[in-house]
């Protein structure tokens, strides 16, 4: 265990979160967030376009918004003159409905029963107080797919338990908890062969068929502040940027333990987000403490609402270890180091994001992410390795055509080669052998199409479209598409582009319908097609197609986006 980085880190950290701690026992307090791939998030998406100008929703550049902001905005009011602003569609009036069943512990009255369970819809048990809320429910997944030219069916079972509370209004908790069987369609099974890890899992078991067995553990206790100060110790992930994927940091990855602290300020609205990561170790065999690794990152986000309609935004991450002064855990962004330490960190990267909400029917998005850029050499033709960078584009659009609840999206992203990495485990942009921010890693560019219907409630169909060319290695070269190899190990220091190496391109086509039967048990089915070829090795290519049918409840559907 390393130490230095425990005591001036987390013991920090902690002592942070404990004098935050006494400045909230006269406010109220956050229960939890939504969890990733939450039901309400679409509609939430549709309400931030609807209201445009709606200060708190605009400020928000993270997945992770709180339930007690989702169920407080739902009254619809405009900002500025309180009354009604927006006409809800016959769909959205239910979703709205159904978030604040699913909120109870925010909502002064929730119609109801005497029963002892399902006494609200949204609820296995509820336990609604003045000073308490308790709620718990089973959460469970079986999901049997069938994959062309593989005799090994591909199937995904998951089973456990969520529970969340708020106790006299000051303390929030929440647990979640599956054991997870997976047999991954065969371009999964080739991830796993890459980066010696399951997407999105932490430590797992491998057995006979390819069976990864792992958990999937998070839980977190959150303080508030209303309208100023929310504050979470957590073993979970995090996501910052408002498109399908990040550039800054996504919730591909494992869980990992963090410290998020978000201060709310006239139209300022910051993050500064503590998480300790796991080195490069194989899942399957590593043994270390998941609480101290050595590799710790502090990320920082500083949300401004410029105009009504607008927001812009500054990012910032550090990568620590024991060669990188630990004086960089510090709580402001481009704080100036000298005086505190002599040393660098091991990787630092920054970037600048934007939203704009327009004619209440789009959004347009972007990011814009620096990790090495020699401006002087900008622009020599040269193709420089150490020009690292990398760029989002996106738009939406909600009731296309004017057919309600048809939602289009359209992203583009781009990432030069070496973007990412480093020459040690310790200082790459990753954690559990897998990506911290885009699932490709470096050295492509993607182009993504998502069209959302949701004609009822309870019904909801998908078409999605990815299209991406991506850099692949050489035996014996390192073309910076892999961000966990070493970039020492690259052909030479010029001629890069994107894509650099053999050219490979591919296509993930899926499209997708889920029925909720019962409040949060879902009936899904799903089809899939997925190219991808090498023209240089067609050792490499890889054809396939799954269909999937599957059972859900309370818990997120299973993706093979990559």
């Amino acid at each position: 265990m390393n130490e230095r980085l425990v005591r001036i880190c987390w013991f920090n950290s902690l002592g942070i979160l404990l004098l935050l701690f006494l400045a909230s026992l006269q406010a109220g307090a956050q229960s939890n967030s939504f969890m990733q791939g939450d039901k309400h998030l679409q509609f939430l998406e549709r309400l931030e376009i609807m209201l445009q100008q709606n200060p708190e929703l605009n400020l928000y550049s993270a997945k992770s918004i709180s339930r007690r902001l989702a169920v407080g905005i739902s009254g619809l009011q405009d900002s500025s003159s309180g009354s009604p602003s927006i006409k809800l569609t016959k769909t959205d009036q239910q979703n709205l409905q159904s978030l604040l069943r699913n909120n109870a512990e925010w909502v002064t009255r929730i119609a109801g029963n005497k029963r002892t369970f399902y006494r609200n819809p949204a609820n296995f048990v509820e336990t609604s107080q003045p000073k308490f809320f308790f709620a718990l429910n089973p959460v469970f997944q079986v999901q049997h797919a069938i994959e062309g030219k593989n005799d090994d069916r591909v199937h995904h079972y998951a089973g456990g338990v969520s529970l969340r509370g708020l106790i006299g209004g000051k303390l929030g908790f929440y647990a979640y908890g599956t054991r997870n069987l997976e047999t991954l369609p065969s371009f999964g099974l080739d991830r796993v062969r890459e980066y010696e890890a399951v997407p999105g899992a932490g430590n797992f078991n491998e057995y006979s068929g390819h069976v990864f067995d792992y958990y999937d553990i998070r839980a977190g206790v959150s303080f508030s502040a209303p309208n100023f100060l929310d504050i979470q110790l957590a073993y979970d992930r995090n996501f910052i940027g408002n498109g399908y994927r990040s550039l800054f940091l996504s919730d591909y990855a494992g869980n990992n333990l963090s410290l998020k602290v978000n201060t709310r300020i006239w139209k300022l609205r910051y993050q500064h987000l503590y998480t300790a990561l796991t080195p490069g170790f194989s899942g399957r065999n590593w043994k270390g403490s998941f609480l101290f690794t050595g590799k710790l990152a502090a990320s920082h986000h500083l949300s401004l609402n410029a105009t009504k309609w607008l927001n812009l935004g500054l990012f910032q991450s550090i990568i620590m270890n024991d060669q990188s002064g630990y004086a960089y855990a510090f709580p402001l962004m481009f704080a100036p180091m000298s005086g505190l330490s002599d040393k660098k960190p091991a990787k630092s990267i920054g970037g600048i994001d934007f939203k704009a909400n327009l004619a209440r029917k789009h959004q347009v998005y972007g990011q814009f992410l620096i990790d090495q850029l020699v401006l002087k050499n900008i622009s020599d033709g040269k193709g420089r390795w150490n020009h690292r960078v990398g760029l989002q584009l996106g738009a939406r659009s909600i009731d296309l055509f004017g057919v309600e609840n048809l939602d289009l999206q359209l992203e583009m992203n781009m990432v030069r080669p070496f973007t990412y990495g480093a020459n040690d485990s310790l200082s790459n942009y990753a954690h559990h052998r897998q990506m911290l921010a885009h699932p490709l890693g470096a050295n492509f560019a993607e182009g993504i199409a998502i069209l959302h219907f949701q004609p009822s409630r309870k019904l909801t169909t998908s078409a999605k479209f990815i299209f991406w060319a991506k850099g692949v290695d050489s035996a014996s070269y390192n073309f910076g598409g892999n961000i966990l190899k070493r970039y020492s190990a690259r052909p030479s220091d010029f001629g890069y582009t994107i894509p650099s190496g053999m050219d490979g391109k591919g296509l993930n086509a899926q499209f997708a319908v889920s029925y909720e039967l019962f409040e949060n048990l879902f009936l899904d089915a799903t089809a899939l097609i997925r190219n991808w070829k090498v023209p240089e090795d067609k050792t490499l290519d890889r054809n396939t197609s799954v269909f999937s049918l599957g059972l859900r409840m309370n818990m997120f559907k299973r993706e093979y986006d990559y």
